[in-house]
Protein backbone atom coordinates (compact mmCIF):
# COMPACT_ATOMS: atom_id res chain seq x y z
CA UNK A 1 0.00 0.00 0.00
CA UNK A 2 1.55 3.30 -1.10
CA UNK A 3 0.58 6.35 0.90
CA UNK A 4 1.20 9.82 -0.51
CA UNK A 5 2.17 12.36 2.12
CA UNK A 6 2.58 15.44 -0.05
CA UNK A 7 -0.51 16.93 1.65
CA UNK A 8 0.77 16.41 5.20
CA UNK A 9 1.22 19.73 6.97
CA UNK A 10 2.10 21.06 10.40
CA UNK A 11 -0.37 20.73 13.32
CA UNK A 12 -3.25 23.15 13.49
CA UNK A 13 -2.99 26.50 15.19
CA UNK A 14 -5.62 28.64 16.81
CA UNK A 15 -5.32 31.13 13.97
CA UNK A 16 -6.22 28.40 11.47
CA UNK A 17 -9.23 27.25 13.44
CA UNK A 18 -10.74 30.65 14.15
CA UNK A 19 -12.04 31.94 10.81
CA UNK A 20 -13.19 35.54 11.04
CA UNK A 21 -14.77 35.52 7.57
CA UNK A 22 -17.58 33.16 8.55
CA UNK A 23 -21.01 34.84 8.77
CA UNK A 24 -22.74 34.98 12.13
CA UNK A 25 -26.17 33.45 12.44
CA UNK A 26 -28.97 35.92 11.98
CA UNK A 27 -30.92 33.81 14.47
CA UNK A 28 -29.93 31.03 16.80
CA UNK A 29 -33.12 29.01 17.25
CA UNK A 30 -34.12 26.83 14.28
CA UNK A 31 -37.79 26.57 13.34
CA UNK A 32 -38.80 22.90 13.55
CA UNK A 33 -41.78 21.08 12.04
CA UNK A 34 -43.16 17.60 11.42
CA UNK A 35 -45.09 16.42 8.38
CA UNK A 36 -46.53 12.91 8.07
CA UNK A 37 -47.64 11.07 4.92
CA UNK A 38 -50.68 12.77 3.41
CA UNK A 39 -50.08 16.00 5.28
CA UNK A 40 -48.79 19.38 4.12
CA UNK A 41 -47.39 22.42 5.94
CA UNK A 42 -46.32 25.97 5.11
CA UNK A 43 -42.91 27.17 6.32
CA UNK A 44 -41.80 30.83 6.12
CA UNK A 45 -38.22 31.30 4.90
CA UNK A 46 -38.26 35.11 5.00
CA UNK A 47 -40.88 37.90 5.20
CA UNK A 48 -41.47 37.50 1.43
CA UNK A 49 -40.61 33.85 0.79
CA UNK A 50 -42.42 30.74 2.02
CA UNK A 51 -42.45 27.08 1.11
CA UNK A 52 -45.42 24.71 0.89
CA UNK A 53 -44.32 21.17 1.78
CA UNK A 54 -46.42 18.13 0.93
CA UNK A 55 -45.53 14.57 1.85
CA UNK A 56 -46.60 11.39 0.06
CA UNK A 57 -45.30 8.25 1.79
CA UNK A 58 -41.53 8.28 1.16
CA UNK A 59 -41.26 11.42 -0.98
CA UNK A 60 -41.79 15.13 -0.45
CA UNK A 61 -42.66 17.89 -2.90
CA UNK A 62 -42.37 21.57 -2.19
CA UNK A 63 -43.30 24.87 -3.77
CA UNK A 64 -41.20 27.89 -2.90
CA UNK A 65 -43.27 31.08 -3.22
CA UNK A 66 -41.59 34.47 -3.64
CA UNK A 67 -44.26 37.09 -4.31
CA UNK A 68 -45.99 35.94 -7.49
CA UNK A 69 -43.18 33.54 -8.48
CA UNK A 70 -43.37 29.86 -7.49
CA UNK A 71 -40.61 27.27 -7.90
CA UNK A 72 -41.64 23.60 -7.73
CA UNK A 73 -39.37 20.81 -6.44
CA UNK A 74 -40.52 17.19 -6.47
CA UNK A 75 -39.52 13.71 -5.33
CA UNK A 76 -37.27 14.63 -2.45
CA UNK A 77 -36.65 11.34 -0.69
CA UNK A 78 -37.89 11.05 2.89
CA UNK A 79 -38.58 7.81 4.73
CA UNK A 80 -38.84 9.43 8.14
CA UNK A 81 -40.33 6.88 10.54
CA UNK A 82 -43.62 7.99 12.06
CA UNK A 83 -44.72 6.90 15.49
CA UNK A 84 -41.25 7.09 17.02
CA UNK A 85 -40.85 10.26 19.06
CA UNK A 86 -37.11 10.83 19.30
CA UNK A 87 -37.58 14.51 19.98
CA UNK A 88 -36.03 15.18 16.55
CA UNK A 89 -38.09 17.06 13.99
CA UNK A 90 -38.31 16.14 10.33
CA UNK A 91 -38.22 19.67 8.91
CA UNK A 92 -35.82 22.39 10.11
CA UNK A 93 -35.52 25.95 8.82
CA UNK A 94 -32.56 28.18 9.71
CA UNK A 95 -30.52 30.84 7.90
CA UNK A 96 -26.99 29.41 7.85
CA UNK A 97 -25.63 31.74 5.14
CA UNK A 98 -26.93 34.92 6.84
CA UNK A 99 -28.51 36.26 3.66
CA UNK A 100 -31.97 36.75 5.15
CA UNK A 101 -33.48 33.55 3.69
CA UNK A 102 -33.65 30.38 5.76
CA UNK A 103 -32.22 27.12 4.51
CA UNK A 104 -34.54 24.11 4.67
CA UNK A 105 -33.56 20.72 6.07
CA UNK A 106 -35.78 17.79 5.05
CA UNK A 107 -35.41 14.55 7.02
CA UNK A 108 -34.09 11.73 4.83
CA UNK A 109 -34.45 9.07 7.50
CA UNK A 110 -33.18 7.77 10.81
CA UNK A 111 -30.49 5.14 11.17
CA UNK A 112 -29.50 3.17 14.25
CA UNK A 113 -27.54 6.16 15.55
CA UNK A 114 -28.05 9.27 13.42
CA UNK A 115 -30.77 11.25 11.68
CA UNK A 116 -30.03 12.40 8.13
CA UNK A 117 -31.25 15.52 6.33
CA UNK A 118 -31.13 17.03 2.87
CA UNK A 119 -30.24 20.70 3.36
CA UNK A 120 -31.59 22.95 0.61
CA UNK A 121 -29.59 26.18 0.31
CA UNK A 122 -31.50 29.06 -1.26
CA UNK A 123 -30.50 32.23 -3.07
CA UNK A 124 -31.90 35.44 -1.53
CA UNK A 125 -34.65 35.38 -4.18
CA UNK A 126 -35.82 31.96 -3.00
CA UNK A 127 -34.44 29.93 -5.92
CA UNK A 128 -32.54 26.78 -5.04
CA UNK A 129 -28.77 27.30 -4.92
CA UNK A 130 -27.46 23.90 -3.88
CA UNK A 131 -28.14 20.92 -1.60
CA UNK A 132 -26.04 18.82 0.77
CA UNK A 133 -26.67 15.87 3.10
CA UNK A 134 -25.98 16.36 6.81
CA UNK A 135 -26.53 14.19 9.87
CA UNK A 136 -27.59 15.31 13.35
CA UNK A 137 -26.84 19.01 12.71
CA UNK A 138 -26.20 21.37 15.62
CA UNK A 139 -26.48 25.10 15.06
CA UNK A 140 -25.27 28.17 16.93
CA UNK A 141 -22.59 26.41 18.95
CA UNK A 142 -19.94 28.83 17.72
CA UNK A 143 -21.78 31.66 15.95
CA UNK A 144 -20.38 30.65 12.58
CA UNK A 145 -20.85 27.52 10.50
CA UNK A 146 -22.50 24.52 12.13
CA UNK A 147 -21.69 21.04 13.39
CA UNK A 148 -22.85 17.54 12.55
CA UNK A 149 -22.05 14.03 13.69
CA UNK A 150 -22.44 10.50 12.37
CA UNK A 151 -21.07 7.01 12.87
CA UNK A 152 -19.33 4.96 10.18
CA UNK A 153 -18.80 1.42 11.44
CA UNK A 154 -16.94 1.68 14.77
CA UNK A 155 -15.93 5.30 14.24
CA UNK A 156 -17.77 8.40 15.32
CA UNK A 157 -17.11 11.42 13.10
CA UNK A 158 -17.59 15.06 14.15
CA UNK A 159 -17.80 17.61 11.32
CA UNK A 160 -17.54 21.38 11.33
CA UNK A 161 -19.24 22.92 8.29
CA UNK A 162 -17.88 26.33 7.32
CA UNK A 163 -19.81 28.65 4.99
CA UNK A 164 -18.03 29.82 1.83
CA UNK A 165 -18.39 33.21 0.16
CA UNK A 166 -21.27 31.89 -2.00
CA UNK A 167 -23.19 30.81 1.11
CA UNK A 168 -22.60 27.07 0.59
CA UNK A 169 -21.60 24.92 3.60
CA UNK A 170 -18.55 22.68 3.16
CA UNK A 171 -16.78 20.22 5.47
CA UNK A 172 -13.86 22.28 6.72
CA UNK A 173 -12.88 20.08 9.69
CA UNK A 174 -13.56 16.42 10.43
CA UNK A 175 -12.55 14.69 13.65
CA UNK A 176 -12.71 10.89 13.52
CA UNK A 177 -12.29 8.55 16.49
CA UNK A 178 -9.21 6.35 16.04
CA UNK A 179 -9.38 4.39 19.30
CA UNK A 180 -10.27 4.89 22.96
CA UNK A 181 -7.72 7.69 23.37
CA UNK A 182 -7.26 9.81 20.26
CA UNK A 183 -9.03 11.15 17.18
CA UNK A 184 -7.74 12.11 13.74
CA UNK A 185 -8.46 15.73 12.81
CA UNK A 186 -8.37 16.77 9.14
CA UNK A 187 -8.80 20.29 7.74
CA UNK A 188 -9.91 20.74 4.13
CA UNK A 189 -10.20 23.63 1.72
CA UNK A 190 -13.45 24.45 -0.08
CA UNK A 191 -12.47 22.14 -2.96
CA UNK A 192 -12.16 19.18 -0.58
CA UNK A 193 -8.37 18.95 -0.64
CA UNK A 194 -6.71 18.30 2.72
CA UNK A 195 -4.63 21.20 3.99
CA UNK A 196 -3.68 19.92 7.47
CA UNK A 197 -4.04 16.96 9.78
CA UNK A 198 -3.25 16.19 13.39
CA UNK A 199 -3.91 13.73 16.21
CA UNK A 200 -5.95 15.11 19.12
CA UNK A 201 -7.41 13.70 22.34
CA UNK A 202 -10.88 12.22 22.10
CA UNK A 203 -13.69 14.58 23.12
CA UNK A 204 -11.58 17.66 22.28
CA UNK A 205 -13.78 20.36 20.79
CA UNK A 206 -13.37 20.33 17.02
CA UNK A 207 -12.49 24.05 16.96
CA UNK A 208 -10.01 23.94 19.87
CA UNK A 209 -6.29 24.24 19.11
CA UNK A 210 -4.14 21.29 20.17
CA UNK A 211 -0.34 21.16 20.61
CA UNK A 212 1.52 18.20 19.03
CA UNK A 213 0.38 14.92 20.58
CA UNK A 214 3.29 13.02 22.17
CA UNK A 215 3.40 9.26 22.73
CA UNK A 216 5.94 6.46 23.01
CA UNK A 217 6.85 3.20 21.32
CA UNK A 218 5.00 0.27 22.89
CA UNK A 219 7.30 -2.65 21.97
CA UNK A 220 10.91 -3.48 21.18
CA UNK A 221 12.24 -3.15 17.64
CA UNK A 222 9.19 -1.47 16.19
CA UNK A 223 9.49 -0.98 12.45
CA UNK A 224 9.21 2.50 10.93
CA UNK A 225 8.15 2.74 7.29
CA UNK A 226 8.97 5.33 4.65
CA UNK A 227 6.42 8.21 4.73
CA UNK A 228 6.19 7.95 0.91
CA UNK A 229 6.13 4.14 0.72
CA UNK A 230 4.52 2.36 3.66
CA UNK A 231 6.00 -0.99 2.56
CA UNK A 232 9.64 0.12 2.78
CA UNK A 233 11.31 -0.21 6.18
CA UNK A 234 13.53 2.72 7.11
CA UNK A 235 14.24 2.38 10.86
CA UNK A 236 13.70 0.44 14.09
CA UNK A 237 12.64 2.08 17.34
CA UNK A 238 13.06 0.61 20.83
CA UNK A 239 10.35 0.46 23.50
CA UNK A 240 9.77 3.77 25.21
CA UNK A 241 11.26 5.88 22.42
CA UNK A 242 9.38 9.20 22.28
CA UNK A 243 7.36 10.03 19.17
CA UNK A 244 5.02 12.80 18.06
CA UNK A 245 1.80 11.66 16.38
CA UNK A 246 1.20 13.72 13.24
CA UNK A 247 -1.63 11.94 11.47
CA UNK A 248 -3.14 8.64 10.35
CA UNK A 249 -3.71 6.75 7.12
CA UNK A 250 -7.14 6.39 5.53
CA UNK A 251 -7.69 2.87 6.91
CA UNK A 252 -6.65 3.83 10.46
CA UNK A 253 -4.03 1.10 10.64
CA UNK A 254 -0.99 3.41 10.69
CA UNK A 255 0.14 6.55 12.49
CA UNK A 256 2.40 9.09 10.84
CA UNK A 257 5.03 10.00 13.43
CA UNK A 258 7.97 12.32 13.97
CA UNK A 259 10.93 10.80 15.78
CA UNK A 260 14.62 11.44 16.39
CA UNK A 261 15.91 14.66 14.85
CA UNK A 262 12.82 15.59 12.88
CA UNK A 263 12.54 12.29 11.00
CA UNK A 264 9.14 11.06 9.82
CA UNK A 265 7.60 7.69 9.08
CA UNK A 266 4.65 5.34 9.52
CA UNK A 267 4.21 2.85 12.37
CA UNK A 268 1.38 0.46 13.19
CA UNK A 269 -1.31 1.79 15.53
CA UNK A 270 -0.71 -1.01 18.01
CA UNK A 271 2.94 0.02 18.31
CA UNK A 272 2.00 3.25 20.11
CA UNK A 273 1.81 3.66 23.88
CA UNK A 274 0.09 6.81 25.14
CA UNK A 275 1.62 8.85 27.97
Amino acid sequence: MDLITSRIFAPLTAALLITTTQPLFAECTPSEYDVEPGQSINVPLSPRISVHIERQEESISLDVQNGSTATHHTELESDWVVGLDWGIHQVIAIDVSNDGVKELLIGLGRGMVSSYYTMLIFHPDGTLHNSIVVSDPEFCKTGRGFHSWHRSGPRGIDIYWAINAAGIPYQQITQTIVDDVVSHRVVRAEDGNMTAQSIVPNELDILAAQPPFTAAIAGNDVTVYDPKDSQREIAQLAAGAPVVLLGADETYSLFLIKYGQGKRGWIMLEDVAYD
